[in-house]
């Protein structure tokens, strides 16, 4: 964690600064459990990986009786996973909304809160880059949120391509300097989806088993709040 507060630093030109680490008002270890998946096909397997993951997300999905955001790094993925799992959905009466359908993403989760509100029923959101951070949805209303892949940035945008060539110039090694550290950042926004008051309480499940077999997992791990871990085979 505290090296995650070092890479902000420099990444913000604070590196100066004095640091204090506040403690979370959150208890973690009682109000989330997180699920690991360890023999899942790696998500750029994509014909391999795309059927399990709708399996799983299925299985969780049921295991919270929905009231789940699940979470993408692509909208190619989502919408894909999403025309494999809505009309089973459908068939279970459940109520779903996709990033980029129909509705903004304020109208989506005004809709969503108000499913569990006043008809005491959950719903599930798919969602992409946004759906990750400002998000607020406390209470009953959000017990799930599902992260189908560890969130590294896209090494072809034009921005990050930049910021590659920029460090491999000066011997920087970039998969350790920039993409562990974005992707660890945006991890933890998207787990810090779920817990948004002491009351709250649910369930986060990563897909991407890359966070159990590769060395670099652990990286992701460490930086998010003690909490339950279960993994699953």
């Amino acid at each position: 964690k505290k090296d995650g507060l070092a890479y902000l630093k420099t990444k913000l030109g604070l590196d100066e600064s004095a640091e204090l680490i506040l403690g979370s008002p959150f208890d973690y270890a009682n109000q989330v459990r997180l699920y690991l998946t360890r023999k899942m096909p790696e998500p750029n397997d994509k014909e391999a990986f795309e059927p399990v993951a709708s399996e799983k997300i299925l299985k969780y999905l049921k295991q919270t009786q929905d009231r789940a955001f699940v979470l993408f790094t692509s909208y190619d993925l989502m919408n894909r996973i999403y025309e494999r799992l809505n009309p089973v959905l459908e068939t279970m009466g459940l109520i779903t909304y996709k990033q980029g359908k129909d509705l903004s993403r304020h109208q989506m989760l005004e809709q969503f809160k108000n499913q569990s509100d006043t008809l005491g029923m959950g719903s599930v959101i798919f969602g992409a880059d946004s759906f990750w951070q400002g998000v607020d949805v406390p209470g009953p209303a959000l017990e799930n949120v599902i992260i189908t892949k560890l969130p590294f940035p896209v090494p072809t945008s034009p921005l990050v391509e930049a910021k590659i060539e920029q460090m491999e110039r000066t011997g920087i090694d970039s998969f350790i300097n920039y993409f562990i550290p974005e992707a660890v950042i945006r991890l933890r926004q998207g787990f810090g989806r779920l817990i948004r008051t002491r009351t709250d309480k649910g369930i986060v499940v990563i897909l991407d088993n890359r966070i159990i077999t590769r060395q670099y997992g652990r990286f992701f791990l460490e930086s998010l709040p003690e909490c339950e871990i279960i993994i699953e085979e």
